[in-house]
């Protein structure tokens, strides 16, 4: 079950930084975050003091009130669609960066799978482990829907698709993370 410890690991939320700033990034065209109120640096997903996820892009409003904190893996996906949505980078560019989420989102699909197919028929709780395994990888199948969603900005070049994109993926991973929690929970 060493995949699974390393589908945990994936999920769980950034590390908060050794040291917190002592100044906002005020005049820097930061960002204000919703939580706290202090100005963080721009293209960031967390808050650099308090690190509640920072709005992108738009005020549109995100589908649940859950506090979610991306992953680690994320985090490039993030500042590619800042940075491509603001004409500072590239639709090849961004492109590989969203390739990059889908293709390890794709390759944890695939490694949950062949783990619960190669899971023992007289494991403890084993049908609790593939109930679980299996919200995981609906939650893989939502994530990859909304990239499918930002997608949609190299066809358009709307700034809402990347918005609307990442807030769908910020919910599913929502959902990993509940799910690989109890997943960790019952092993």
């Amino acid at each position: 079950m060493d995949f699974l410890a390393s589908l945990i690991q994936s999920f769980s939320p950034a590390a908060p930084q050794d040291e917190i700033p002592e100044d906002d990034y005020a005049g820097s065209d930061g960002q204000v975050c919703p939580a706290c109120q202090r100005v963080s640096p721009p293209a960031q997903a967390l808050c650099s003091f308090c690190r509640a996820p920072l709005e992108f892009l738009t005020r549109s409003a995100p589908e649940s009130e859950e506090l979610v904190l991306i992953p680690d893996f994320y985090q490039p996906l993030f500042q590619a669609c800042h940075a491509v949505a603001e004409k500072k980078m590239t639709l090849e560019e961004w492109s590989l960066q969203w390739e990059g989420v889908v293709q390890r989102l794709e390759e944890m699909a695939e490694g949950i799978d062949q783990n619960v197919q190669r899971l023992p028929a007289k494991v403890p709780q084993r049908q609790h482990i593939v109930d679980l395994a299996t919200q995981v990888l609906a939650g893989i199948e939502c994530a990859l829907q909304a990239l499918d969603t930002m997608a949609l900005f190299l066809e358009n070049e709307h700034p809402e698709c990347l918005n609307r994109g990442w807030m769908q993926l910020v919910a599913a991973t929502g959902g990993i993370q509940r799910a690989a929690a109890e997943l960790a929970a019952s092993r």
